[in-house]
């Protein structure tokens, strides 16, 4: 009895997997692509790699997947070879029938699959569709990661410093830099003052980052002094952050002030800032600060 096309299919598939040297060598480089996929993915993180499973079950069942259908459409066309050749063999053999007088009836003998070639490539495209059903399932369960974001707060009004509170998640690698300047320096210089950036490798969103100092101790009394008005932004960023955090502020040191958030995220230009300044000197500053309205001006107050 000849074996269905189905079990010939299902046979031809199982002798494909890594029979052949070019077999080994695309089954080989299809895993190896994927973990590759993986490492990369995790920045070579061993810690990353493991929180991301479902990532690396959707990379296995892609992989799975794209050789599945390899083999699947190799079988097709083993299965379909095979069979032609058994057709060849039976060219011009016959069987023969005797009729009720005892003469022989010669009888072609034909293959016994009809369409063989149209079922055993319709197998392979329906495996196909599965497969690729089956991937897209495995991404689309995949968490997305929600992007972490920062909350920016100055605090203490006579010594104002930066605190960081991330949201969402943990944000790594922070970055908040600002830009100041002092509207009554003696040197009467338009030079923003010097000003560390603070970082941070990571704040967890049970933690927060800082008071980082506003004013370098370097430059206290040497160039910032008690009573004078301080002036400029802050911009607060993560490589994952969802936004850049920009931020008007202004204090009077040793006494308070307030800060704003820059609705627009367009950072402001510090050139054009520095060539205002001996203007904003000589002039009512309240006038070059009037088009950020007292309603978005959050005071400086106390860390408690």
């Amino acid at each position: 009895m000849r074996p269905t096309l189905t079990r010939r299919f299902r046979r031809a598939f199982a002798d494909g997997l890594f029979s052949e040297l070019r077999d080994k060598l695309i089954d080989t480089t299809a895993w190896l692509a994927g973990f590759a996929y993986l490492i990369l993915q995790s920045g070579f993180s061993l810690s990353r790699l493991i929180q991301g499973k479902a990532e690396a079950v959707a990379v296995a069942i892609s992989v799975l997947s794209i050789l599945t259908i390899y083999h699947a459409f190799g079988s097709a066309r083993a299965v379909v070879k095979e069979i032609r050749e058994e057709n060849a063999r039976l060219e011009g053999q016959h069987s023969e029938l005797f009729s009720a007088s005892g003469e022989r009836i010669p009888i072609p003998v034909s293959s016994p699959y009809s369409y063989y070639r149209l079922k055993l490539y319709a197998t392979a495209v329906c495996l196909t569709i599965l497969m690729i059903a089956a991937s897209c399932v495995a991404w689309q369960a995949i968490p997305i990661p929600e992007a972490p974001d920062l909350v920016v707060m100055v605090v203490n009004p006579t010594t104002p410093g930066l605190i960081l509170f991330p949201v969402h998640a943990t944000a790594r690698d922070v970055r908040s830099d600002p830009v100041l300047w002092d509207l009554d320096r003696e040197d009467k210089s338009i030079d923003s003052l010097y000003v560390s950036e603070a970082k941070y490798d990571w704040i967890r969103t049970d933690q927060r980052g800082g008071p980082s100092a506003m004013i370098d101790s370097r430059q206290l009394n040497s160039v910032v002094k008690e009573g004078h008005r301080i002036f400029g932004y802050i911009t607060t960023a993560c490589p994952d952050c969802e936004h850049i955090k920009l931020q008007w502020v202004y204090f009077v040191y040793g006494k308070g002030g307030w800060y704003s958030e820059i609705m627009t995220r367009i950072s402001p230009d510090p050139k054009k800032i520095s060539d205002a300044i001996p203007s904003m000197r000589q002039g009512n500053l309240d006038d070059y600060l009037k088009f950020i309205p007292d309603s978005a001006r959050i005071p400086i107050r106390e860390l408690r």
